[in-house]
């Protein structure tokens, strides 16, 4: 199917909606579980779509950057970066594209087992496809699918990057511990609905007292 052809099933789709009748328990279920469908296939295909935006350059060619082409076209900036960050580890990440492609995935638990994954490949210096990357791959998948949380299954992969994370070696002058390594750092925030700033951060020792310092300073 084209483009062209898909908006018109889009249309289609809307035209549905509008004239859905739900005057029954059963029909409210019902519906709730074909919406929260259709949100993860929507959640995918945005996300897909972003990874394929950026392969091809088309935004390039447009003369601006991915994210802005998709706020562009009415994605909030928050969803636009989800899409681009999950639209990049399902291009690598097959088992988490297949659940997510078949909508037995949220967007936001695909988007957690994405940074999960990514964030204990940079921690354990273990590359996509590795054994023990596609070992926590599945386990943070079979934890998605089990009921899980987004933010349960962040915290089981930053545990499981501890676990695994090689100790610094002392017989390299250029190995450094963990808590010094800041290619290791992760600071990202967001606005949320309420207009209140909500973030999070994995810091350097180092960077961390900066961190401490400059807010103790500011508040």
């Amino acid at each position: 199917m084209h483009g062209g052809a898909f908006i018109t099933t889009v249309d289609d789709l809307i035209d549905i909606t509008t004239s859905l009748v739900i005057d029954t328990d059963d029909e409210v279920i019902t519906t709730i579980r074909a919406a929260i469908r259709l949100r993860s296939v929507s959640d995918h295909l945005l996300a897909a779509t972003a990874g394929h935006c950026e392969r091809l350059g088309t935004a390039q060619r447009w003369g601006m950057r991915t994210a802005e082409l998709l706020t562009r076209n009415g994605c909030a900036p928050t969803v636009a970066a989800r899409a681009m960050r999950v639209g990049r580890g399902i291009d690598v990440l097959d088992m988490t594209a297949r659940y997510s492609r078949d909508a037995l995935l949220s967007g936001e638990h695909v988007a957690a087992v994405v940074s999960g994954v990514g964030h204990a490949a940079t921690r354990c210096r273990a590359p996509i496809g590795s054994d023990l990357i596609t070992d926590l791959e599945s386990r943070l998948v079979a934890a998605a699918l089990s009921g899980a949380t987004p933010s349960e299954i962040s915290n089981t992969a930053r545990g499981y990057a501890i676990d695994h994370t090689p100790p610094a070696d002392d017989t390299d002058p250029a190995s450094v511990p963990v808590a010094e390594d800041s290619s290791l750092n992760q600071f990202t925030y967001t606005p949320g609905e309420d207009g209140r700033l909500h973030g999070h951060f994995d810091l350097d020792i180092l960077t961390g007292e900066r961190l401490i310092a400059g807010l103790d300073a500011g508040s």
